[in-house]
């Protein structure tokens, strides 16, 4: 396989090892999404491959007699190229257990995971149940650019609370609780897009990622058990935007603008006075370009430019 691309390494090894060839567009756009975050992280095709399986077995429904055979089988794929990856072998196989878990295919409880991640998903419930309709279907606002963001970036500072990094098991969690919220149906096209967007420098994604990211913290360093974030932005009740969360962000980066792509390395400068631009998030600041281009919410979530 010398001389390919990490996707096309991944493809080889999901078509020969698990048996499973890419063959539609969302499964496509999901592969993208995991080979880009698996390249930050300095991992190997089979990390991307193991990656990807976690996301396809998490996003199944355990109703299905068909299923439990399917993650079953993956799983034991999973285990047998354990070995070649780059991740810590232990991270790996304590999601294998927590999807197995869910389909019934091991006993005990079902890990510290599920304790940690699900008190907090029910408050993205929550709030869903304000503005989708009786069938349970979302508005359009509920899952554009910035909802995406928004969902993606509660459940990034969730995880980064949690001390679980976005990789094999970080990923796989994600894809958990983008189906809690969204539903099986569509979560699978919204996390793949919360992945790509991730590379695409979107304003709106990363205003709303920025927004779900800081009222999770300030949701775990106060007594509130309420998130109003996502229902102001799909407009539930205006009146709500009294009652939201303040910024946990340190009053030295407050932000005042954000600017476009192409302006993202500017330095501004007005008579004594310099105003930074995260590369990242676009915002400005006036505190020095000291960290990576980075703003500080950039900084505190452990963002990579």
């Amino acid at each position: 396989m010398f001389g390919l691309s990490l996707k096309s390494r991944a493809k080889k090894i999901l078509k020969k090892d698990f048996q499973y060839p890419i063959v539609n567009s969302v499964q496509s756009l999901t592969l993208h999404g995991v080979i880009e975050r698996a390249k930050s992280l300095s991992l190997n095709e089979y990390d991307a491959a193991i990656m990807f399986m976690l996301i396809q077995m998490n996003a199944l429904s355990p109703s299905d007699p068909r299923v439990t055979s399917f993650v079953d089988r993956h799983s034991q794929n999973i285990k047998g190229l354990i070995s070649l990856a780059a991740s810590p072998s232990t991270e790996i196989l304590e999601m294998v257990r927590e999807i197995k878990s869910r389909h019934r295919l091991s006993v005990g409880n079902e890990g510290q995971t599920k304790r940690i991640i699900e008190p907090m998903t029910d408050l993205l419930i929550a709030q869903k149940k304000q503005f989708a309709d009786e069938g349970g279907v979302l508005p359009k606002k509920a899952k554009d650019n910035w909802s995406i963001g928004y969902v993606g970036g509660y459940a990034d500072a969730l995880l980064n609370n949690a001390g679980i990094d976005t990789d094999v098991k970080g990923l796989s969690i994600m894809t958990g609780i983008f189906i809690s919220v969204f539903g099986k149906n569509e979560a699978p096209v919204l996390f793949s897009k919360f992945l790509n967007l991730q590379s695409e420098q979107d304003l709106d994604f990363f205003d709303g990622r920025k927004n779900g990211g800081e009222e999770l913290i300030a949701l775990l360093e106060s007594s509130k058990n309420v998130a109003r974030g996502w229902s102001i932005h799909v407009g539930v009740s205006k009146k709500d935007k009294a009652h939201a969360p303040k910024s946990t962000t340190p009053a030295s980066f407050e932000f005042r603008e954000r600017v476009s792509k192409g302006e993202r390395k500017t330095i501004r400068t007005y008579g004594s006075s310099m105003e930074y631009v995260c590369e990242y998030c676009g915002y400005i600041t006036e505190q020095p370009d000291s960290h990576m281009g980075q703003c500080g919410y950039c900084q505190r979530i452990g963002v990579v430019t």
